[in-house]
């Protein structure tokens, strides 16, 4: 749930990182689609992280990515940083 990290981003933003914070489909206050809800233990959260990858790379193309997560967000950085291509030039 993208609110747990919400009590980090003063720390962060005052060190100058721009946040992207964002649930996994299913999780937390996202939408729950075609009724799924709940963890692929690191597959869907994979892709939803690549996705989120590729649309901060196109929208702020002039800044550095870094990954982070905790429990199921570290699998899914882990897992798009060794699946994606694209995911392991832009981090």
């Amino acid at each position: 749930d993208r609110r747990a990290w919400l009590r980090h981003l003063p720390f962060l933003l005052a060190r100058g990182h721009t946040c992207l914070v964002f649930d996994f489909r299913g999780h937390g206050c996202s939408d729950k689609g075609d009724g799924f809800s709940g963890t692929s233990l690191g597959l869907t959260e994979m892709e939803d992280t690549i996705h989120a990858v590729k649309w901060a790379k196109k929208c702020m193309s002039s800044f550095s990515i870094s990954l982070v997560g905790t429990s199921t967000g570290g699998s899914a950085a882990i897992l798009a940083v060794s699946e994606d291509e694209a995911t392991q030039k832009a981090v």
